[in-house]
């Protein structure tokens, strides 16, 4: 008799989880889908205003215009660059050579990886709560803790203010080449996605020299700081 009871509850609990996970897969069915035509606005719609801004930073004589468009500047770019995550996924047009070109034209200007980027969150999705491997885990384990060097529990116990304030982007693009090196022996496209990022970013640099104008460079500057510190905010 009691087994029979159980038997009974656990068919019941199988087919009460069955039926939510029905409902789930209903209700989160139109997330998979991809609208082109709304990735594409939104992006051409923030590169936009980023451009103008910039355009509009790079002719001002006026010095309080020519901050506060460049701010402003970096700000958009940093929501513009927001657009590279969906491009991680393939998920902001779905067409394949948009979101693996366009990406990368977008981050070498600024020094960001993004080929190492995207390797890495990739294995954020896979490890995310289940391995503490995971790339982008900011929590520290009580062990990890314990064992680290005195400095390194200040920065622990300091960590969004050190990252947003102190290292900004220049410690977040140092990070993500750290991790790629870190992980370059246990992926193998790694290796060619340190190598991509490196020769673009070198390219880039070296064929569009900042230094060719002045008033680009500072634009340039602030702009980065701005967006980069809006993106590790988000």
């Amino acid at each position: 008799m009691g087994d029979n009871q159980s038997l009974t509850a656990e068919a019941e609990r199988t087919v009460s989880v069955n039926s939510i996970a029905q409902e789930l897969q209903q209700v989160t069915a139109d997330l998979g889908q991809v609208n082109s035509g709304v990735g594409l606005l939104r992006f051409s719609i923030l590169g936009w205003i980023f451009l103008s801004l910039v355009v509009l930073a790079w002719s001002a004589s006026n010095g309080i215009l020519f901050v506060a468009a460049t701010m402003l500047a970096g700000v958009f770019y940093g929501f513009w660059l927001i657009c590279t995550h969906d491009m991680t996924h393939q998920t902001l047009t779905g067409w394949k050579w948009f979101d693996s070109i366009i990406p990368r034209l977008m981050s070498w200007p600024m020094l960001w990886p993004y080929s190492i980027y995207a390797e890495l969150h990739r294995l954020h999705h896979g490890w995310n709560g289940i391995d503490l491997r995971d790339p982008e885990r900011v929590q520290w384990t009580w062990q990890e803790y314990q064992q680290a060097h005195p400095r390194i529990r200040w920065y622990v116990t300091h960590q969004w203010l050190c990252d947003i304030f102190i290292l900004g982007g220049i410690g977040l693009i140092i990070k993500t080449f750290i991790r790629g090196l870190r992980f370059q022996n246990l992926l193998a496209s790694m290796r060619r996605q340190l190598l991509l990022d490196f020769t673009g970013i070198v390219f880039v640099h070296k064929t569009f020299p900042e230094n060719s104008n002045p008033v680009c460079t500072r634009v340039l500057n602030v702009a980065y700081t701005s967006s980069i510190n809006l993106v590790i905010r988000i």
